[in-house]
């Protein structure tokens, strides 16, 4: 998995080199590293019956959990209504 993850991210910055992007640009490229390193860890997570809660922030943190929706569902629930400065979510 580390090896698919950083020839994705070689590959995003190889496209980055090739376009004149600028300074303004810059969170848009965090996204697109974030989104390379989630989906490579859900689907490593979908193969083991496991769901990946992310945790919106400046710096998102993950978790893996039992794939059990309605358990999921109530995690979410309550802790969205404890934390509302930050938001936790399903990654599918």
């Amino acid at each position: 998995m580390n090896n698919r993850i950083e020839e994705q991210i070689e590959q995003l910055f190889a496209e980055d080199d090739n376009s004149d992007l600028d300074a303004q640009n810059e969170p848009d490229v965090r996204e697109y590293i974030y989104a390379i390193h989630f989906d490579n860890i859900y689907a490593v997570a979908e193969q083991h019956g496991l769901a990946l809660l992310l945790i919106s922030n400046e710096n998102p943190y993950w978790m893996l959990v039992p794939d059990q929706a309605e358990q999921i569902n109530r995690l979410i629930e309550a802790f969205n209504q404890t934390f509302t400065d930050v938001e936790l979510y399903h990654y599918v």
